[in-house]
Formats: structure tokens, C-alpha cells, sequence
């Protein structure tokens, strides 16, 4: 009778209306029952698959089918009922255990898994294609690469599966997520035919590494073979352009991302706007931003965000403000991107209120929102207050002890950043990238290059000579304490450099008279497609007076023309504005100092009218908490 109903739903409704009278005796058999479990087991319903489940034991059926109800529960998220069915099990079998080992897996449960994938093994069952891709992703979640270097030796010496294209897969993204880009490469390379999840994984585990120049390299490989492309592909590769400051290669990608029609995806519509923040083209990032159907909370931080990174604070508060206007109560990722505008508009007042909002909704121990907090208030020299919150909260993370060492090395307390980062060691955390970049600074102040050395020793231990702000560190470092040479060493072996990585050897440079070199370096920055900023415009000037009509030419994109009014000079002339060739043309006539002064009053009203409105806002969010618990009792 079953075999004529269709599949899904129908069959599922025909179920519903058998078992929802109790004084009728379901006409159906154990085959029957069986027929509409393989059938509907994808959409059948937690509550209705126990139901069934019951019916199959009182009908006193004698041959249970586990393997289906197994399957069935585990695409439900129910491992414990899925367990049940398991232990009830008079044959095991390794598709059983393969199911159970797939619930922990898509629970997160790796552990669990890697012991059921043990149990397994110990009970004389043989791993087959569908065990290992698991196990092995299971590894990748506990970031056991030694296991899973054990399981790879497992699947060379069975040898049928080592061809698998599933099974090598998952050890290319095992390796390239636990760390081990060599092992992935090897692996990968050693495939003789790949597919699209393959590419993706090493593409994947590559930018997680953070070389992103070599995940572009193989993105285009994989294009070039003839892949498509989805968009867990894209929303990985697009964030690559915003490192690497490549606006251009990030447009293209998004014509791509149209092109192949998943614009709509949240994920790579959150990767583009995170893109164009970097590339400091925070305009399209608005624009895709209001396109947007749906928004989650990255894609609210990434923008406040992105707005913060190219210092258009007001921006970023007034998207805090609106976000709140819309009802979105902002929660710990949102609070701690927007602590920094707060900070940097000088709201004070703002800040605390924030800060106890956060407390209040349970936010005080969060990691982001503790060292968004403490930075807060490191920056306005609230030193006592930050370390308090330090001390309530420095078990939590090295991020928190980060953001403490470089509120220490704001203030020049050497003492105090050296003992916070001896505490942090104590505590059994290993100082991160982060960490060197804090504390170098401090050896740059007081000329501390034994001290400099040690932390590029530890640097080159830990593996961070390819994280370019270690290396824009160190360079600072010895330019500031007199080794310009030692800084050039370390320019010449970085594999991937920035504007600010220029910066500072034409500054150094050009700080020892050696001007020519600087004006070679800048020739080299522009070989390398990398957009001079006003910081090497003004620093050429002052190297060679020579070059100041060149690198202030329209060419540059900057005016060169004597202009007659004075104050307009002298801020020219201290480096305080400098201003588009073609527009201070236009406008230079009604270019006046009062206009400077009354756009400068304007932007303090702006502030102070968004400080009030999410003081208000805030306000009311306590508020109607507070209500509704009243109520409640």
C-alpha cells in the first residue's frame, strides 16, 4: 500500500493519520513500517521518528532496522537517542559506528568521536572511505595533528583508500587547519585528480595560515584548470584582498561573486564589506551594506568596524546608533567594536556608560569586549580602572593581556608592561604576535636593543617572520635605536610588505641622510603597486628639497603651487592637511581658515548629538529590562 504514496511529506501525513486514533488497530506491516523510515528519515521530525520508533517495539517487530533509525536520530542532532539504538544493537557493524562518530562530528563533539573511532577499532571493525574523512575532521577539531598524522599512516598502509579523493581531502584540510601547510601541500600535490571541496580546503587552510599571496596564487590554479567556483570558495578568498591592500583584485572578485549569482549569501556579502573596509573604500562598503536583505552581527561590526580602521569614528558611532534605532540590542561584538570610536572622539563619559551596559548584560568577561574596554580606558590614561578589570578578567585570554601591555606602553611604564608580560607567561599563555608588537615600541623609547633582540629571537622562534606588523615592528625597532642595516636585512627577506613596511626605512633613511637610498625605496614601492600615502610624500620632501615639487605634484595627486594665504602655509607647511591638486583649485578662493574652524565645530556637534542619542537608547534598553522583570515577578 506504501509503495504507491510518494515520498516526503505525503507519506509522512498518511503516517500521522494512522497513528492519531487510538481506537482504530494500525493496519500496516513491519515492511510497511520500515518502507516510510528509508523514505522520509530526511524530513521526518524528531518527535514523529520516536513515534515510530515506539510503534516498531510494541508491534513486537523482530527485526528492528538500526542501521535506518540510526541514521535517521543523527540527522536529527539526537546522539543520545541515537545511542540508545546502538546499545540495543545485537550485530554492530561499521556503518553503525560510522553514524555515531557523524553525530559527534556535526555536534562538535570531537572528542567523543576520536574515543567512539578507538571503541571501533579495539572491537575489530576496519575503518572504511566514509570513517576516515571523519576521524580526520575530527582531529582538525581538537587540533590533534599528531593523531592525525597516525590515522594518515593508517590510510597509506590499507592502500585502498589512500586514492580516495574524500579521504585526501580531509587530510589536506587536516594538515592546512592544524598548521602543517607543508604536509597539505604534499598531500595535495600527490592528488591525482581533484575537486572543487579539495582546492577549497587547501585554498582555505593556506589563508589561515596567513599567506594570503599564496592562497591568490592558488585560487587562480584553480580557475585556470577550469573549476567553478561556490561561495565558502569566495568568502574565504575575498578577505585575502583587503590584507593585502588590493582594491582592484577585490572588484573582481565581486564581479564574480555576481557573476555566479551568490551576492545574496551572508557570509561573502560579510567578506566584501570587510574587504572594501580595508582597502579604505568605506562608500561601497555602505552601499553593499544597505543592499543587504538579511544582516547578522558581523555584518554590523564589520562595517562599525571598518569605519573605525579608516578613522571616520563619527561613522562608525553613528552605525552603533543606528543599529540600536532599528531595536538590535547590541551584544559582545558590536560592544567591542565600537569602544575604540568612543575612545578616540574623547567620550569619557560614553565609555563608562558602555562599559557598565556591558556588565549588566553579562558581557564584563568576555574576551573581546574586556580588551576593548581595557584599551578604552588605557587610552585615556584611566590606568587604575584598567587594571582592574585585568586583574578580573587575565585568566581569560592572551588578548586581554595584549591590550593591558600596550595601554603600558602608552604610557612609557616600562616596569609594568615587563611584569604584565612576565604574569602572562606564568599564567601559561604564549605571548602571540600581538604581543611582540606591544612591547617592542617600549624598547624604541628607552633604546633597549639587547632587550629589542631578545623579543626578534623569540619572534623567529615562535614562527612570526611572516606576519608582516612583527616585522614592521622589529624594523621600527632598530631604525629607532640606530641599525638601519639590521632593519634593511629583515626588509629584504619579508615575503610580503606593506605601505607602512616603507614608511619606516624611507623615514630611517632619510633621518640618516641617506636620501638617495629613501628615493630608490619609493621607486621600488611603486614597482610594487603599492600606493605611496601622505606619510612618504611629506617624508621624501624633508629627505631631498629637491624632490618635494615631484612628490607634491598633481602626479602625485597633491598641489604644488605657491598660494597666497598664510595659514593655509603654515598647516601645509607642518604637514597638517594636504589637499587634492584639482580641488584646492576649484575651491581655493573660498578655502578659508574660518571654514577649517567652523567644519571642525559642526563635527564636535555631530559627536555630541550621537553621544546623547545612544546615551538615551541605552537608557532605554535598561530600562524595559528592568520592566519586564517586574512584571515577571
Amino acid at each position: 500500500m506504501l509503495s504507491r504514496v510518494k515520498p516526503g511529506t505525503s507519506t509522512i501525513t498518511r503516517f500521522g493519520k494512522f497513528t492519531h486514533n487510538p481506537l482504530k488497530k494500525p493496519f500496516f506491516s513491519r515492511e510497511a513500517l520500515v518502507l516510510l523510515l528509508l523514505r522520509s528519515s530526511p524530513t521526518l521530525t524528531l518527535p514523529l521518528l520516536r513515534q515510530l520508533h515506539a510503534l516498531l517495539l510494541v508491534h513486537g517487530s523482530s527485526h528492528v532496522p538500526h542501521s535506518q533509525l540510526l541514521r535517521a536520530y543523527v540527522g536529527n542532532g539526537a546522539v543520545r537517542d541515537a545511542l540508545h539504538v546502538f546499545d540495543h544493537m545485537p550485530r554492530r557493524s561499521t556503518f553503525a559506528y560510522n553514524s555515531i562518530i557523524k553525530g559527534f562530528v556535526d555536534l562538535g563533539r570531537s572528542s567523543d568521536a576520536l574515543c567512539f573511532y578507538n571503541d571501533m577499532i579495539r572491537e575489530g571493525f576496519k575503518a572504511d572511505n566514509f570513517t576516515y574523512p571523519l576521524v580526520l575532521k575530527a582531529c582538525t577539531g581538537v587540533s590533534d595533528i599528531d593523531r592525525g598524522r597516525e590515522i594518515h599512516k593508517c590510510v597509506e598502509f590499507e592502500g585502498v583508500f589512500s586514492s580516495n579523493v574524500f579521504v585526501r581531502c580531509a587530510l589536506v584540510d587536516m594538515y592546512a587547519k592544524c598548521g602543517s601547510l607543508v604536509a597539505a601541500r604534499e598531500v595535495f600535490n600527490e592528488m591525482p585528480v581533484r575537486d572543487l571541496a579539495t582546492w577549497g580546503a587547501m585554498i582555505c587552510g593556506t589563508m589561515q595560515g596567513g599567506d594570503w599571496s599564496e592562497g591568490l596564487v592558488l585560487f587562480r590554479r584553480m580557475r585556470s584548470e577550469g573549476f567553478g567556483i561556490d561561495s565558502a570558495i569566495l568568502a574565504t578568498v575575498i578577505p585575502a584582498c583587503g590584507r593585502l591592500g588590493a582594491p582592484g583584485l577585490g572588484m573582481a572578485l565581486h564581479g564574480l561573486v555576481v557573476k555566479f549569482g551568490v551576492i545574496g549569501d551572508l557570509c561573502v556579502a560579510n567578506a566584501l564589506i570587510d574587504m572594501y573596509c580595508k582597502c579604505g573604500d568605506t562608500q561601497i562598503a555602505d552601499r553593499l551594506f544597505r543592499t543587504m536583505e538579511f544582516k547578522d552581527v558581523i555584518s554590523w561590526s564589520s562595517l562599525i568596524a571598518g569605519y573605525l580602521q579608516n578613522n571616520e569614528f563619527a561613522k562608525s558611532l553613528g552605525l552603533f546608533v543606528e543599529k540600536m534605532e532599528s531595536g538590535l540590542t547590541p551584544n559582545s561584538v558590536v560592544i567591542a567594536s565600537i569602544m575604540p570610536s568612543v575612545s578616540e572622539l574623547k567620550l569619557f563619559k560614553l565609555g563608562k556608560e558602555i562599559h557598565g551596559y556591558a556588565v549588566r548584560r553579562g558581557h564584563e568577561r568576555d574576551r573581546f569586549v574586556a580588551s576593548a574596554v581595557i584599551g578604552f580606558y588605557c587610552k585615556n590614561g584611566l590606568m587604575r580602572e584598567a587594571e582592574s578589570i585585568f586583574r578580573t578578567v587575565s585568566d581569560g585570554d592572551i588578548a586581554i593581556g595584549n591590550s593591558m601591555i600596550t595601554g603600558y606602553a602608552l604610557q612609557g611604564d616600562l616596569d609594568s608592561a615587563t611584569t604584565t608580560l612576565r604574569r602572562i607567561q606564568e599564567m601559561g599563555f604564549r605571548p602571540d604576535s600581538v604581543t611582540i608588537v606591544s612591547v617592542l615600541p617600549l624598547c624604541n623609547r628607552f633604546t633597549m636593543i639587547d632587550q629589542g633582540k631578545e623579543l626578534h629571537a623569540y619572534a623567529t622562534r615562535a614562527e612570526f617572520g611572516s606576519v608582516v606588523s612583527v616585522n614592521n615592528s622589529l624594523m621600527d625597532m632598530y631604525c629607532k635605536c640606530g641599525f638601519v642595516e639590521f632593519a634593511k636585512k629583515i626588509f629584504d627577506t619579508m615575503t610580503e610588505r606593506n605601505t607602512v613596511t616603507y614608511n619606516i626605512v624611507i623615514t630611517a633613511l632619510g633621518m640618516h641622510g641617506r636620501g638617495e637610498e629613501g628615493i630608490e625605496f619609493f621607486d621600488h614601492m611603486k614597482e610594487q603597486s603599492i600606493e605611496p600615502d601622505k606619510v612618504e610624500h611629506s617624508t621624501l620632501g624633508s629627505t631631498n628639497p629637491d624632490m618635494v615639487k615631484e612628490v607634491l605634484s598633481n602626479k602625485c595627486g597633491y598641489y604644488t603651487k605657491n598660494d597666497p594665504n598664510p595659514h593655509l602655509q603654515a598647516l601645509l607647511g607642518k604637514g597638517l592637511i594636504l589637499i587634492n591638486g584639482q580641488d584646492w583649485a576649484h575651491h581655493r578662493t573660498a578655502f578659508t581658515i574660518d571654514k577649517l574652524m567652523l567644519s571642525s565645530y559642526s563635527k564636535n556637534l555631530q559627536k555630541w548629538e550621537l553621544e546623547r542619542k545612544v546615551r538615551n537608547m541605552l537608557m532605554q534598553i535598561i530600562q524595559a529590562r528592568f520592566e519586564s522583570k517586574e512584571c515577571g515577578c
